[in-house]
């Protein structure tokens, strides 16, 4: 029996932290395992969900005084031979045959030259390519020209590459259009144990939760938090804010540093803010945010949130007290347990990214499968039927989350069905993101691939 190695490769060197594409990256080759016992999946990265972690004498190349070009060819001198040596010593070590799968982002997709991919059998993941710049855009096309297959997360960004590949031939659009295929990301979290009824949702508060980082409309959350203040129907609700800030990149500090933390709590100067580096900033809101904890000596803590402290007035060894100016708490860096736990005690979640409602947001699946009344805003390019059919809120623009709320419950006190209905139209969507489902097809894309490279062998179809 031929055994299978697909190695999936994201966040290579560089910025350690957890991301989207490392989370689908490292979650799908363990399911394609579940999924099929000749396959063994693995994932190389830098990050701690990696199973092959790359070795810390490997040249950072997400640096940013390089471009994409600059990346690839800086990242083919220093690291791709002794990636090769390391992942073909794994097949070797499972007597399977080694294949690649690179997951191509926004910012860390530009590592795995087109003469890697010629090398070995391989499947292509494309997460981004409508919002890369056009030099990038031009090594990605090359990228895809290499691959075996292409995996497309939505059908417009499919269309857009395949569009654009006419640039390169007519030959190459339609060699891409038909080594393409397509499958939705699934819920980035998935729901552990029982999912809590409409009725047993009495929280009316707002989650917002994914990536704290810049293009995911964070910025707007402290003018609809006001309003909410202001609003005798939104008294005593909150808007919990859950997500990860990268150590690198994603401008996430930056992010709590000019809008949310001055916001929440007028006593800092965002001036003071801007001294503090991600750590720090994750450890100030930590601290903030633990009104039963006491702050930890002064000793332990660095010289500039000493500052940062002392100028709210906020002791060693005291508890913090102080009224917040709006209703936003933060959450920063829970485990997907913590965040599960929070979607299945509330009833609403919000997504005020400016990208809107598509099928490419891990997130937005994760809210249906927590079967949360879910507020995004509607992308006219790429909400999908699934998500149009009353299954989302879907927001002219992400302000408007307060009258839609008040629509909402007033909808509910006219038809006390009207949730129960709408959680029941998001089944369609729920069903077409399976894990297992993707891992099934990505795993029949790798036995196509192998046998495209090797046709000699013969190799037994899935039952």
């Amino acid at each position: 029996m031929l055994k299978l190695l697909p190695v999936h490769t994201a966040n290579i060197t560089g910025d350690t932290g957890s991301t989207g594409i490392v989370e689908y990256a490292s979650r799908l080759p363990k399911t394609q395992e579940e999924q099929d016992s000749r396959v063994i999946g693995r994932f190389l990265s830098n990050c701690p969900s990696a199973t092959i972690q790359t070795p810390p004498k490997w040249l950072d190349v997400y640096t940013k005084d390089r471009g994409p070009e600059k990346m690839m060819q800086d990242f083919t001198e220093h690291n791709e031979q002794p990636m090769r040596d390391l992942l073909e010593l794994q097949a070797a070590a499972h007597e399977a045959t080694l294949v690649l799968v690179p997951h191509l982002g926004g910012r860390t997709g530009f590592q795995i030259s087109p003469k890697l991919l010629k090398d070995y059998p391989n499947v292509v993941i494309s997460h981004e390519f409508s919002r890369l710049s056009s030099e990038q855009k031009e090594i990605r096309l090359q990228q895809l020209m290499a691959a075996d297959s292409v995996l497309f997360t939505t059908e417009s960004e499919r269309r857009i590459t395949i569009e654009a590949m006419k640039t390169v031939s007519a030959q190459a659009s339609e060699k891409l259009e038909n080594k393409s295929s397509l499958y939705p990301v699934p819920a980035n979290i998935t729901p552990d144990g029982k999912i809590p009824s409409i009725s047993e949702r009495s929280r009316k508060d707002i989650v917002v939760f994914g990536m704290i980082k810049k293009d995911k409309g964070l910025e707007k959350l402290p003018d609809i938090a006001l309003a909410m203040k202001k609003d005798p129907d939104f008294q005593n609700r909150k808007i919990h804010v859950m997500g990860t800030v990268l150590s690198q990149g994603g401008n996430g500090h930056e992010i709590l540093q000019k809008f949310l933390i001055p916001a929440i709590y007028p006593e800092v100067s965002a001036k003071n803010l801007h001294s503090l580096s991600a750590e720090e900033t994750i450890q100030l809101v930590k601290i903030l945010e633990g009104s039963k904890e006491k702050v930890p000596p002064k000793d332990s803590l660095s010289e500039n949130l000493n500052s940062v402290l002392n100028e709210m007035g906020v002791r060693s060894n005291e508890i913090p007290a102080f009224e917040r100016k709006i209703p936003i708490y933060l959450h920063l860096n829970q485990t997907d347990a913590e965040i599960s736990q929070a979607l299945k005690s509330n009833l609403y979640s919000f997504l005020p990214m400016p990208r809107g409602a598509t099928d490419h947001s891990g997130t937005l699946a994760a809210s249906l499968a927590h079967k949360m009344i879910t507020f995004a805003k509607r992308n006219e390019t790429e909400t999908s039927p699934y998500l149009s059919n009353g299954s989302v809120n879907l927001l002219t623009k992400p302000e408007d989350i307060i009258s839609a709320i008040k629509e909402h419950e007033s909808q509910v006190e006219q038809d006390p069905s009207f949730e129960t209905n709408m959680i029941a139209k998001g089944d369609e969507y729920r069903k077409a993101r399976s894990w297992d489902t993707l891992a099934d097809h990505l795993n029949s894309l790798i036995r196509l691939s192998v046998q495209s490279r090797e046709p000699a062998k013969v190799l037994v179809t899935q039952s």
